[in-house]
């Protein structure tokens, strides 16, 4: 909010939703809400539609000229190598295709993949142990990067059954 109209060009030009010039009515304030609420709503569809919509077992990566599938089963973590990804799979075998981790973050389902650092998501079905600091997958310890610490134990524990005992 702000009674300086020459700005708002440079709001909308960073994907401002709206932009008040003082004095702004309840009305407009409210038509902003409803506007932001709808397009977060609309957001939440997508990943929901995306989600119910991922019926597969397995997903294609190009390898070269060619397109290798590999079983989601069998995908243990993905680790990025800058624009590349590697693709760690049971039995020791890596795949390094042409796509980061910011696009596959997007296109993998979230209830089998989750993001633990700017270097790694990870199958969570592979996961034997967990704490603050890292996420062990099939034996490799993988680091939890500081921006996810706060929601990768709570959505690896979401679901699940969590017994203390004293050591």
């Amino acid at each position: 909010c702000t009674s300086h109209l020459e700005f708002a060009i440079e709001a909308f030009a960073i994907n401002a939703m709206d932009y008040w010039v003082k004095p702004v009515s309840p009305e407009r304030i409210f038509s902003s809400l409803a506007r932001v609420e709808n397009v977060l709503q609309l957001q939440q569809q997508n990943v929901i539609s995306r989600e119910l919509n991922y019926q597969h077992d397995s997903i294609f990566v190009k390898e070269g000229t060619t397109y290798r599938k590999l079983a989601i089963q069998d995908l243990m973590y993905i680790e990025s190598l800058g624009d590349f990804s590697e693709f760690h799979l049971q039995g020791q075998q890596k795949v390094v295709a042409l796509v980061n981790l910011k696009t596959l973050e997007l296109q993998l389902p979230s209830t089998v993949f989750l993001r633990i650092s700017r270097m790694h998501i990870i199958n969570i079905n592979h996961v034997e142990r967990i704490n603050t600091q890292d996420v062990v997958v099939k034996g490799k310890p993988l680091s939890i990067g500081k921006t996810y610490t706060d929601t990768v134990l709570p959505t690896l524990l979401a679901s699940q059954l969590v017994i203390k005992r004293k050591l």
